[in-house]
């Protein structure tokens, strides 16, 4: 059975999103970059030749990337498009914690009920970011996970419980754990990386900027 792989992160091609698709995808499977909004009209007749479909997209904001939503309500123009066809989703994030990404595996059931398709199952996975820069054998348990659940996608077989949970992982983070965070925090080592980022892109000296703030 042949996928269609919707990559929904915005990084694109260079993207956690993109490595997790790695984990399981075949030469016969066809990978749909989101980020490309204007292929969107023309990735919709790409779908009308799938009955088998797995979104991919990191938390954003705490919620759904804005160019997935955009896909989404493209998708929403071409009644029954996605009538009767299987889907599931595989949603990640930076957070260790899967509460974060509680709130998407909901609106997948809405997505379902809204378009028609066969909402399959979610696969929660957090604390993602850095997938793309890690070698293969660190994430070697997660990616025999992803791989053993999409052959059971493949074969119109229900996901394993005990796989899914095993990458869930924990729902919420420990009071110890926490309380470490909360200490590393005050040395700035936690916002090593974002603050890189920051700087990357010009924008680390206007952090605390509230543009929309009532003056």
């Amino acid at each position: 059975m042949n996928l269609l792989i919707c990559n929904g992160s915005p990084r694109g091609e260079k993207s956690n999103s993109t490595t997790i698709a790695k984990w399981f995808s075949t030469d016969q499977d066809k990978m749909i970059l989101l980020m490309k909004a204007s292929k969107h009209q023309a990735y919709l007749d790409t779908i009308a030749s799938y009955d088998h479909m797995v979104f991919i997209y990191p938390l954003y904001v705490d919620a759904m990337p804005a160019i997935v939503k955009a896909f989404f309500e493209r998708l929403a123009t071409r009644d029954g498009l996605m009538t009767g066809k299987k889907v599931s989703f595989i949603i990640h994030s930076g957070f260790p914690e899967s509460v974060h990404l509680e709130v998407l595996t909901r609106y997948h059931q809405i997505l379902a009920r809204k378009l028609g398709f066969v909402l399959v199952d979610t696969v929660v996975i957090p604390g993602s970011e850095g997938f793309r820069l890690m070698p293969p054998q660190q994430n070697r348990k997660k990616q025999q996970a992803v791989r053993a659940l999409m052959a059971q996608f493949r074969s119109d077989q229900p996901f394993d419980k005990h796989l899914l949970k095993r990458l869930a992982g924990k729902r919420q983070g420990t009071k110890i754990g926490n309380m470490v965070f909360s200490l590393l925090a005050k040395t700035g080592i936690t916002n090593l990386y974002w603050d890189s980022n920051l700087k990357r892109n010009q924008a680390y000296e206007k952090r605390f900027d509230q543009p929309y703030a009532e003056k």
